[in-house]
């Protein structure tokens, strides 16, 4: 099941187009682990992922599920960021403020690995 915390965040869900590869990723997840609630999309005005055009993050409630690490884990073993910045990861498992929550973003580069 798909939820959407607010009535706000579903407008954000809906005004913009999203990447390509974040879909994938968020189809992928969705068959291994069918229970998501989006907190938030695109954010006009965002400098980082969440304000690019198309979109390339969206954050989703990280309580719904059993073991948070382990989804974060699963995430990013199984999709690269960015080969030249390995640093950087698909899923972060964070909070910034209002609670953990999963950013999951791509980048231009991003690929499922081998």
């Amino acid at each position: 099941m798909i939820e959407i915390k607010s009535k706000a965040v579903m407008v954000q869900l809906l005004k913009a187009v999203y990447d390509e590869k974040l879909i994938e990723i968020l189809d992928w997840l969705y068959d291994l682990h069918p229970e998501f609630v989006f907190t938030c999309g695109f954010r006009a005005g965002d400098p980082g992922t969440h304000g690019t055009d198309p979109c390339r993050a969206v954050d989703l409630r990280s309580w719904v599920f059993n073991s948070p690490e382990t989804i974060r884990a699963e995430i990013n073993n199984t999709w690269l960021y960015d080969p030249d910045r390995l640093n950087k990861k698909v899923c972060k498992y964070h909070d910034t403020g209002s609670g953990d929550h999963f950013h999951i973003q791509v980048h231009y580069n991003t690929r499922r690995r081998l």
